[in-house]
């Protein structure tokens, strides 16, 4: 996938996460969970450290990807294998994903959403989703275009469900219309009813015998 970079364009690919993306990603992990300036506990050193080795560790649920572009990694995504209790099929959950803000507004994110569905879809499982808390406004705006709403999570939060038959960013198609012919009649040659060819005191009087017949309420 080419995506535009300044005044040339940059190819973008997805993978799952390497060794060698460690530095990048734990510089990410840390503006991820950066909010207001403040540094949240998620990014800190034990819970970075932990958080890496979940996602290396082949027993592990959680796995990650990241979003390559000539070469560099400009973002990640972190998602569970989740079972399902009404199905014997697992489910997909993003659970994190981030892009570095030089890069966003150019399609990356649904790169990796799409990345996921593939890998959904290769996995044979029956659902992938997400939830998009109400203060992230941006990227509500985004997931609408891409998966629909399911129900709410608290006060605060949206579940979104990815449609796994259909590739991100995939427009519906639009119904084409049968023209139908219409038969137009030719009045001209009807005969007028009975009732309208009568003089008006003979049609006076039917109606009043139909309104006996059918009285009103």
């Amino acid at each position: 996938m080419s995506i535009e970079t300044g005044e040339r364009s940059s190819q973008l690919h997805v993978r799952p996460i390497q060794d060698s993306d460690r530095g990048l990603w734990a510089s990410y992990w840390k503006e991820y969970n950066t909010f207001e300036g403040k540094i949240l506990a998620a990014a800190s050193p034990e819970n970075t450290k932990a958080r890496w080795h979940e996602l290396h560790d082949p027993n592990s649920s959680i796995k990650g990807i990241m979003a390559i572009v000539d070469a560099k990694p400009i973002g990640f995504a972190h998602y569970i294998l989740k079972p399902e209790t009404a199905d014997l099929k697992d489910s997909l959950y993003m659970e994190d994903i981030y892009v570095s803000p030089a890069f966003s507004n150019r399609g990356i994110a649904k790169a990796m959403i799409e990345w996921q569905r593939q890998e959904a879809n290769r996995q044979n499982l029956t659902r992938f989703y997400w939830i998009c808390y109400d203060n992230n406004p941006n990227a509500q705006a985004v997931y609408d275009k891409i998966a629909k709403r399911a129900e709410r999570v608290g006060v605060r939060g949206q579940i979104y469900v990815l449609d796994l038959s259909k590739p991100v960013g995939q427009k519906p198609a639009t119904p084409t219309l049968q023209k139908v012919s219409v038969r137009k009649r030719d009045y001209s040659q009807l005969k007028p009813s009975p009732l309208e060819s009568q003089p008006a005191e003979c049609k006076s009087s039917q109606i009043q015998r139909a309104r006996r017949t059918f009285p009103e309420p």
